[in-house]
């Protein structure tokens, strides 16, 4: 039987997925200018936005919940490595069309490392007869 699956702060994360979604789409055109501006200031933009982001995620993450239910937090981490390994296969080079597929698997991706962040694993109870 699968496990069910729980968003644990179902507003928390359609307001996470908007932004995401929203800042995806303002800072697509600059994929075309990052041939137009050194690519250490490029990357560096890039991982200062992501630590950040970790930064906070790491501050507000209830720990006591998470160090309940290891076998949950492995996953979460599991999960978070696979889709990052993915992310690192993107290549935003190519004519537009491909480059917009690539945003587009990237914004995939970058939705499935939430869900990780914010979905609770919990087994299914077989029903008594």
């Amino acid at each position: 039987m699968l496990p069910r699956l729980e968003i644990l702060n179902p507003r928390l994360f359609i307001r996470k997925m908007v932004l995401l979604t929203v800042t995806t789409l303002l800072l697509a055109p600059l994929i075309v200018e990052k041939m137009l501006i050194p690519a250490a200031l490029y990357i560096g933009g890039l991982i200062v936005l992501h630590v950040v982001v970790l930064a906070v995620y790491l501050y507000r993450v209830p720990w006591r919940e998470l160090w309940r239910n290891r076998a949950e937090f492995a996953l979460r981490v599991a999960a978070i490595v696979f889709f990052v390994c993915l992310l690192a296969l993107v290549r935003f080079e190519g004519d537009t069309a491909i480059v917009l597929m690539d945003i587009g698997i990237a914004l995939v991706l970058h939705c499935l490392i939430i869900c990780g962040f914010h979905v609770r694993v919990t087994p299914r109870t077989r029903p008594t007869s």
